[in-house]
């Protein structure tokens, strides 16, 4: 059996705990993994991102859509704070929420939109 790779993508943003890199892997053009690495924090931030990353995945697989998930976690506040990109990103949740939100964004736009004429 061929083993054929996954369509995927990282993006990079700034956290208050350092840059974070999220990882997203597409199958059948739908989003089905996301990972995370935190740049140097300690195991613990590690360790947090890791299971809220694997929970979305399970979610993902389940059928909760990205605005579900988007609506959880964006603007949960952490006490260290940064900017990306000209928008404030108050927490690692935080953070994935907005990688998640221009996925959602970049997935309108290329959908075929339905007319009635």
């Amino acid at each position: 059996m061929e083993d054929k790779a996954q369509p995927s993508k990282s993006v990079r943003v700034e956290t208050g705990c350092g840059k974070m890199y999220v990882h997203l892997v597409y199958k059948d053009n739908q989003l089905n993994w996301v990972a995370a690495d935190l740049g140097k924090s300690g195991q613990c931030a590690k360790a947090q991102i890791e299971g809220l990353t694997g929970m979305i995945t399970v979610a993902l697989y389940h059928g909760a859509s990205l605005l579900e998930i988007i609506e959880k976690l964006e603007g949960i506040r952490c006490p260290s704070t940064a900017i990306t990109n000209g928008l404030q990103v108050v927490s690692c949740p935080d953070a994935i929420a907005s990688v998640l939100k221009k996925e959602l964004a970049n997935q309108a736009m290329e959908e075929p939109s339905e007319r009635c004429d």
